[in-house]
């Protein structure tokens, strides 16, 4: 069964007609949109009166909705891609801080190393000096070469020289390890390779060697200062910089 519904617009007497299944009507009746036509005497049978202040609230109503909603999804992607810029930010400085920190243990690292090696390397010119005068002493009283004595060659002498190739592997500068390597073989260099050659020549290779020891001593430790210093300068510069935060503090 299907009803018509006759509505009034322009309060002129034409009454366009429009139909509407009962499920509909009762939908309609549900939001006060449609009410039966008693106002022009008219049976119940014969027509519905749409009231237009109905629809406009109900219209009204859902836009509102809609926009409810939408501003609500709206605002969660907002909040989202927020979130993900803040993630981004946060892995970033987490990475930056990680970086630094790990700079920093690498320079604090080299700075100890040079610090030691300092005193190893100072520790070495000084054994290899004695070690000389031994021989030099040992050719001229005895005109041969004997094992040097315990004080020079022993387990003191081995710690020595393990400390020294220990710490020439942890250098990280190549031009400054190239320098420790090269030092480290001219104060180990056995004078057991002497024992054939005559008295004399063999004084003065072993003065030669000396003098070899020393010249290279000498470049190793401006060398080794040179980078101490500039691990120390780089450090105060680092002071200088973050002082201003601490006052403020």
């Amino acid at each position: 069964m299907r009803l018509r519904c006759n509505f009034d617009i322009t309060g002129c007497g034409s009454v366009p007609t429009t139909t509407f299944s009962p499920s509909g009507v009762g939908i309609a009746q549900e939001f006060g949109i449609l009410r039966w036509n008693d106002m022009h005497g008219h049976d119940r049978d014969e027509g519905i009166v749409i009231d237009w202040t109905a629809i406009t609230a109900v219209v009204g109503s859902i836009f509102t909705l809609g926009g409810t909603l939408g501003g609500y999804t709206f605002a969660a992607r907002n909040d989202e891609g927020r979130d993900r810029r803040a993630d981004q930010r946060e892995t970033r400085a987490r990475r930056a801080a990680l970086a630094e920190r790990l700079e920093e243990e690498r320079h604090n690292f080299q700075r100890d190393t040079f610090l030691e090696l300092q005193d190893v390397l100072l520790d070495l010119t000084r054994w290899q000096a004695l070690v000389n005068a031994q021989d030099v002493k040992t050719l001229k009283e005895h005109q041969a070469l004997f094992q040097l004595p315990d004080e020079l060659g022993g387990d003191d002498k081995r710690l020595l020289v393990a400390t020294a190739r220990k710490l020439f592997t942890r250098v990280l500068d190549p031009d400054l390890r190239e320098a420790i390597g090269d030092f480290i073989t001219i104060c180990t260099h056995d004078s057991g390779d002497l024992k054939d050659w005559k008295p004399e020549d063999a004084i003065r290779e072993l003065q030669r060697r000396d003098q070899r020891a020393a010249t290279s001593y000498v470049r190793l430790a401006e060398l080794l200062g040179e980078h101490l210093r500039a691990e120390l300068d780089r450090r105060i510069l680092v002071d200088e910089i973050d002082r201003p935060a601490r006052d403020s503090v």
